[in-house]
């Protein structure tokens, strides 16, 4: 197979060894997020933390994205937190008579 690749290779211009190939392959389908376990199946691993022992590499782009997971989580949380705030003070600002005006109740004692 080695000596296949390296003819064809030569042949279409390629400067790289099949090793650089199979390691550049798995490197780039983690980094897609291809999942482990398929990873490693299609290296004939059978276990994934061979695969990452081997193949996985710290890549800017991923770095990037996980970089911003958790902001964006946090942005949802604090909006969440920030309409919780405001029906709190719209609450305590109308009181539960007006809250209870708009559902068809009265307050005890009118008529």
């Amino acid at each position: 197979m080695t000596h296949r690749y390296r003819r064809y290779a030569r042949r279409v211009g390629i400067a790289s060894s099949l090793k650089e190939l199979r390691h550049y392959s798995a490197t780039q389908l983690l980094a897609a997020g291809t999942d482990l376990n398929t990873v490693a199946g299609r290296l004939g691993h059978a276990e994934g933390s061979t695969t990452l022992k081997f193949y996985a590499q710290f890549t800017r782009p991923a770095d990037q994205q996980a970089a911003a997971v958790i902001p964006s989580q946090l942005d949802g949380l604090r909006r969440k937190e920030r309409l919780r705030e405001l029906y709190r003070q719209h609450q305590t600002a109308h009181g539960a008579a007006e809250l209870g005006s708009c559902c068809g109740h009265r307050p005890a004692g009118r008529a």
